[in-house]
C-alpha cells in the first residue's frame, strides 16, 4: 500500500506500515516464488540537552557551548553567528552575543532533535558609591571612601591612578593620604569588570599670603620699629599670630606690631584647621645711620707747636658736632672743623659725637700725641782751672728722662776714666781726685728723652787748664 517507487525492483520505496509482498518469476520456465516483509514504524527522535553557557564579556572573550545527546551514534550540528569553532564532542566555542542552535540527527531514522541556548553579557560592576573628605593645609591628607559597589562579582580591586587596593571584599573603605585634585577610581571584580567614575578631593582653603609692610627703627639701638600686618589671603579664621615663636595678639587686620628692635623677625600665621603660613621679614633694620669720620692734621706734634686742626666729616646732614679733647683740662668745642692747643704732652684721645635730624647718633674717636721737645748740648772745651768758670763739663739738654741717663769720659786711647748716671753731676777733669792734664777725650751719652725714644750720643771734649 505505500510503494512509492522501485515497485518493479529489488529495491523499492515505501512510505507506510504494513505486510509488502515480493513476487519473484523465472523468464525462462515463467515459475515464480513470493517472499513477504512487514514494515514497522520508527518514529522516535533523538535526544538533545545543552549545558548552562558562560556569560561573555569583561575579560572573556570567548566561551564554550557543550551539548551532549544519549541516542547513539547521534550526529551534532551548531549554529549561529558567532561560532569560531567546532569539535566532534558536540562543543561549540562562540565569541558574540546572541542565540546558538544544536540540531542532533538519529542515524538510523533521520529523525532530528533540536535545542537553543543564548550566550548573554557578564552583568559587572555598574557603579559605586564614594564620598571625599577634603585636604587641609595643601598636604596630602584628604580621603575617598567608597561606601558600596553595585554589580560584578567580590572580591573587587581599585586603582586611583596612584595606587591599587586588592582583595577588597567588605566595604566601606578608606584610600588615604590624598591630595587635592581630581581622581580616576577604577573598580574591578573577580572577572576583570571594570567601571570608571571620578572622585575629587577638594581642598580647604588655607592662609596663602601675608600681606605686611615694615618701618625701620629710627637708630641703631633703639625700639621704634613697626610691622603692619595687613591682610590675610585665605585660610579660616580666627587666626594666631606669632613674631619669632611670641604670641602676638591680633584683634583686627590691619594690625601695627611696635616697639621693634632692629633684627630679623619670622612672622608665623596659623588658621583655625592650624595650616601656617611665615613670612621672614629682614628689612626691619635701621635708617642710614650718620657714619662720623674725623681728619686731624698734624697726628703727631710737639708742646712747641701744640695746635691741631680738625676736620668733622659724616655720610649725611648732621644738626650736631660734638668734640672732646681729653687735656689737662679737658677741651670741648661745637665747630665741625676746630682747631685745638693742647696744654700737655702724651697721647690724647678726641671724641667726636654727631647727630642728624632723625636724633642719630655716631661716635668716632682719634689719637693726637703731642711729644716733649728734646734738645741735648755738650760743649767741646772747658777749663777746670780754679776761676769759678766752666770749671765743669756738663750736657745739657730738654726733655730728658733723668732716670735713663749714662755719661761716660773716655781717654783718647779708650780707658774709661769717668762716669755718671745723674746728669746734674758733671766732670771735674779729675780720675781718683788727681786733676789731669791738658788733653782730648772721647764723651758717650745713652739716654732716652720723654716721649721713650732712647738716644746714644758722642763726641769730642777738650780740657785746658
Amino acid at each position: 500500500p505505500g510503494i512509492v517507487s522501485g515497485g518493479n525492483t529489488f529495491n523499492p520505496i515505501v512510505n507506510a506500515t504494513g505486510q509488502y509482498t515480493m513476487i519473484l518469476t523465472n523468464s525462462i520456465n515463467n515459475c515464480k516464488d513470493t517472499g513477504k516483509v512487514i514494515v514497522t514504524s520508527n518514529l522516535a527522535v533523538p535526544n538533545v540537552s545543552i549545558l548552562p553557557a558562560d556569560k561573555l564579556g569583561c575579560n572573556i572573550s570567548s566561551v564554550d557551548l557543550v551539548g551532549s545527546s544519549s541516542t547513539a551514534g547521534a550526529l551534532a550540528s551548531w549554529s549561529g553567528q558567532g561560532i569560531v569553532g567546532v569539535n566532534t564532542n558536540f562543543i561549540a566555542s562562540v565569541n558574540q552575543l546572541g542565540s546558538y542552535t544544536l540540531t542532533v540527527t538519529d542515524p538510523i531514522n533521520a529523525c532530528k532533535n533540536s535545542q537553543t541556548i543564548t550566550v548573554n553579557p557578564k552583568t559587572g560592576v555598574n557603579n559605586f558609591t564614594a564620598f571625599t573628605k577634603n585636604s587641609t593645609c595643601n598636604a596630602a591628607n584628604g580621603n575617598i571612601l567608597v561606601q558600596s559597589i553595585s554589580g560584578g562579582n567580590g572580591p573587587y580591586s581599585i586603582n586611583n591612578g596612584l595606587s591599587t587596593i586588592t582583595d577588597i571584599s567588605s566595604l566601606p573603605i578608606t584610600i588615604d593620604n590624598l591630595s587635592a585634585r581630581p581622581y580616576t577610581l577604577i573598580v574591578k571584580d573577580r572577572d576583570g569588570c571594570e567601571y570608571t567614575n571620578t572622585a575629587t578631593v577638594q581642598a580647604t582653603s588655607y592662609p596663602t599670603e601675608i600681606g605686611t609692610n615694615s618701618t625701620n627703627a629710627s637708630c641703631n639701638g633703639n625700639s621704634n620699629g613697626t610691622i603692619t600686618i595687613t591682610s590675610i589671603t585665605g585660610g579660616i579664621a580666627p587666626f594666631s599670630f606669632k613674631l619669632n615663636n611670641n604670641t602676638v595678639q591680633v584683634p583686627t587686620l590691619p594690625y601695627v606690631i611696635t616697639n621693634l628692635l632692629p633684627s630679623n623677625y619670622k612672622l608665623l600665621v596659623s588658621d583655625r584647621n592650624n595650616c601656617t603660613i611665615s613670612a621672614d621679614l629682614s628689612t626691619i633694620g635701621i635708617y642710614d645711620l650718620p657714619k662720623a669720620a674725623i681728619n686731624a692734621l698734624p697726628a703727631i706734634t710737639t708742646i712747641k707747636e701744640p695746635e691741631v686742626k680738625f676736620n668733622g666729616s659724616a655720610n649725611k646732614s648732621i644738626v650736631k658736632w660734638e668734640w672732646e679733647f681729653n687735656d689737662q683740662p679737658k677741651g670741648f668745642s661745637n665747630e665741625q672743623n676746630p682747631s685745638y692747643k693742647f696744654n700737655t704732652t702724651g697721647k690724647h684721645e678726641v671724641k667726636l659725637i654727631v647727630k642728624d635730624q632723625l636724633g642719630c647718633l655716631d661716635t668716632v674717636n682719634t689719637e693726637i700725641l703731642i711729644e716733649h721737645v728734646f734738645k741735648f748740648y755738650a760743649a767741646n772745651i772747658f777749663t777746670p782751672n780754679g776761676d769759678i768758670y766752666n770749671e765743669k763739663w756738663l750736657p745739657k739738654g730738654i726733655g730728658i728722662d733723668k732716670n735713663n741717663y749714662n755719661l761716660k769720659i773716655f781717654s783718647r786711647w779708650g780707658q774709661l776714666i769717668y762716669q755718671s748716671n745723674d746728669m746734674d753731676l758733671g766732670w771735674d777733669g779729675k780720675v781718683n781726685g788727681v786733676k789731669l792734664t791738658d788733653g782730648e777725650f772721647i764723651w758717650q751719652v745713652n739716654l732716652k728723652d720723654l716721649n721713650g725714644v732712647s738716644h746714644q750720643l758722642q763726641g769730642t771734649l777738650i780740657l785746658s787748664q
